[in-house]
């Protein structure tokens, strides 16, 4: 077990050139990109910016992040307040608190937070978006496809607006080509002075939607909606799995060091715990509900499977980020730093989501062996109190 693990997290590690080509690694408290690089950028760091051109991905994770260069592909965000002012020749895939785009973003746009705003900025595809707020005062060259609980749009739309809205507000002076398609309880609010080609339509919360299947499909709506749906959780999941890291990191680092070193000299046992758990448990907690005198028992249970859930999920990039920086310092023991959890996290995202099947095996396993540490944590300290 021990051989299969430690072949998979290598070549996972290994396997990061093959996505990531030449590229360039920054990680401290405060991290400022002032040169122009021709390759790829990975950075993180509590406050991170990137003033100057990159000819290739940039993947920042942070607190206060900033971009004003220009990025000639992809950008991924992840961090509390995020301001982009910079150019993005491809897609933007962001999560943050606030987020405010000034800049010009030439394809997609994905994007989970609190406050989103558009300010002068422009997208030339989609926007999909999940958040509270979502304002609107530049333009986007394709549809609106979101999910919150305030939307004010008062730029110009290419395409449609969908989506669920609780409160939707089309000011004066805004412009949208296509139709205008929300699920709400409330009546938008559309002024006179708004511009919309298509029409207005409205499905309230209660109503059940009949779906005619005579009717022609439009594939690639639905895959944006899922997809827009799926990317949103995807996003969500890392800023949660970097916001545990980080206290992993700080609260705890002794017990999170600790945990680390035993899943390092036996990692094949921690992996088996993990994959036991993973796979009696729900057995367990579902014969236990059965049963009246069974079900309290059920209760603490389900409530420590989702605290070793939340471990774990912030155990993997705090693991991780502890090797890098253990090995990059050519120290003996893991290296439990702020900066190593972010780290750790934002690489293991990358390795999931870039190496297609080896990534979520390797992933798999990783997460299943913290697991196996978390359970052993939370016994020990059972037996501590007992």
């Amino acid at each position: 077990m021990y051989r299969i693990f430690t072949a998979l997290s290598l070549f996972a590690l290994i396997s990061m050139p093959l996505f990531a080509s030449a590229a360039t690694f920054k990680a401290d408290d405060s991290v400022t990109i002032n040169e122009a690089l021709e390759d790829d950028l990975y950075v993180a760091g509590a406050m991170v910016n990137v003033t100057s051109p990159v000819s290739g991905d940039v993947f920042v994770a942070g607190a206060n992040i900033n971009v004003s260069g220009e990025v000639s592909e992809d950008l991924f965000v992840a961090g509390s307040n995020v301001n982009l002012t910079g150019s993005i020749g491809d897609d933007l895939r962001v999560a943050g608190s606030n987020v405010t785009i000034n800049g010009d973003i030439g394809g997609d746009v994905l994007a989970a937070g609190a406050l989103l705003h558009l300010a002068s900025g422009s997208i030339g595809g989609d926007l999909v978006a999940g958040a509270g707020v979502i304002i609107i005062d530049g333009d986007i060259g394709g549809d609106l496809i979101v999910s919150g609980a305030e939307v004010m749009v008062n730029g110009s739309i290419a395409g449609d607006i969908k989506g669920e809205i609780e409160e939707l507000t089309i000011a004066d002076g805004a412009e949208v080509l296509g139709s205008v398609e929300y699920k709400s309880s409330l009546v938008a609010t559309i002024a006179d002075g708004a511009s919309i080609i298509g029409e207005v339509l409205k499905t309230e919360h209660e109503e059940a939607v009949v779906v005619d299947l005579d009717l022609d499909v439009d594939e690639e709506q639905i895959a944006a909606v899922i997809g827009g749906v799926l990317g949103t959780i995807v996003l969500l999941k890392l800023v949660a799995a970097m916001l545990v890291a980080l206290f992993l990191a700080l609260s705890i680092p002794k017990t999170t060091k600790g945990m680390i070193q035993s899943a390092t000299k036996k990692p094949g046992a921690a992996f088996l715990r993990g994959l036991l758990l993973f796979i009696a448990g729900p057995a367990i907690i579902g014969l236990l509900f059965v049963t009246v005198i069974g079900a309290p028992v059920a209760l603490v249970l389900i409530a420590m499977w989702m605290i070793i859930g939340v471990i774990s999920l912030g155990l993997v990039g705090t693991m991780l980020g502890s090797w890098i920086f253990q090995v990059a310092k050519k120290q003996d023991a893991p290296v439990i730093t702020w900066v190593s959890a972010l780290v750790g996290t934002l690489v293991a995202a990358l390795i999931i989501v870039a190496v297609p099947v080896v990534g979520w095996l390797a992933g798999a396993v990783v997460y299943l062996m913290t697991v196996g540490v978390a359970l052993e944590f939370i016994y020990k300290k059972y037996k501590d109190l007992n």
